[in-house]
């Protein structure tokens, strides 16, 4: 059905509305980034390849009895951070198949000026790069490699997919991120094996959160002013907050003379109550209330407190 889909939206001409919104619309049930590593051009040969793989790299070239390495020999691609080669119809599983360059394998990060490795920052921008591509050939579900760093693989295909088409009429297609297991659960013999399997798990969910309340934050900064008021901030971050388990959410209005003389609302007071032996308690501040707040100590520095 796919395939036939795919036929139609590419050998005819003119469409009815009908036929044109159904070409619109994802024709491809999956599709898979996979990563590869940047070849050394001087020692290393095309025929060596395949060495450059991740793990599941290797995992899906020997399921598609060495295709992938001939497709990506025949291609030329390097492997280079930030770019990526598509593929149709190398496995019937995955039909469109994106290889994602990750950079040099054996790369070495400056802990001391560096506050992450500089890896991890190429497996985010190689998973955004690999799923925007699957997104425009309208894949529905995109699986991602782990490309050593589940969680920021995870992050960084998460923050690619963003896109704030709320007041859009067309707006771009939802796609569905899953981990790719290259490793099936019941392969695997020692508990080491397994326990490896849910920690990559763990660490790919913990990515998507990350990414997921970024990309919150960023919602709230595109809706236009009019639509996201002081009041209507605290409602929304009441609403998106009162549904954890460890969050308490109070909604203070005017809490302030100041803030009432100014017809200001939107504070939220948040305590997170968790393991540690104080609760910490966070503050939710609207936009124009930040502003005003600073323009007010500018305007009377004399007020100013010094302290936390």
């Amino acid at each position: 059905m796919a395939a036939a889909s795919l036929m139609l939206c590419c050998t005819s001409r003119y469409f009815s509305p009908t036929v044109r919104a159904l070409c619109s619309k994802a024709v491809i049930d999956r599709g898979v980034v996979l990563g590869v590593y940047e070849s050394d051009g001087s020692n290393a040969k095309k025929s060596d390849v395949e060495n450059f793989f991740t793990d599941a790299a290797k995992k899906f070239n020997s399921r598609t009895s060495g295709r992938l390495k001939e497709m990506i020999k025949l291609s030329g691609f390097e492997g280079k951070i930030g770019k990526s080669k598509t593929y149709f119809g190398i496995d019937k599983a995955y039909p469109c198949v994106v290889v994602v360059g990750l950079g040099k394998k054996d790369i070495e990060s400056n802990t001391e000026t560096s506050e992450e490795r500089e890896c991890s920052g190429n497996c985010r921008q190689a998973s955004g790069v690999g799923v925007k591509v699957l997104r425009d050939c309208s894949v529905q579900t995109a699986e991602v490699d782990t490309l050593s760093d589940p969680q920021a693989a995870a992050e960084g295909a998460g923050l690619a997919l963003f896109s704030y088409d709320t007041l859009k009429s067309s707006k771009k297609l939802q796609v569905d991120l899953q981990l790719h297991e290259h490793l099936m659960e019941s392969d695997l013999q020692s508990k080491e094996e397994k326990t490896h399997l849910y920690t990559w798990r763990k660490l790919w969910q913990d990515g998507l959160l990350l990414s997921g309340a970024q990309n919150f934050a960023r919602e709230l900064m595109e809706t236009p002013s009019n639509l996201m008021t002081p009041t209507i901030f605290a409602e929304t971050l009441t609403l998106r907050l009162s549904d954890l388990a460890n969050v308490e959410v109070h909604a203070r209005y005017g809490m302030l003379n100041y803030l009432d003389s100014m017809a200001l609302a939107g504070m939220l007071v948040v305590p997170v109550k968790g393991q540690m032996q104080r609760n910490l308690v966070f503050f939710l501040l609207s936009r124009k209330l930040c502003f005003t707040i600073l323009a007010s100590i500018i305007l009377n520095p004399q007020k100013l407190v010094c302290g936390a």
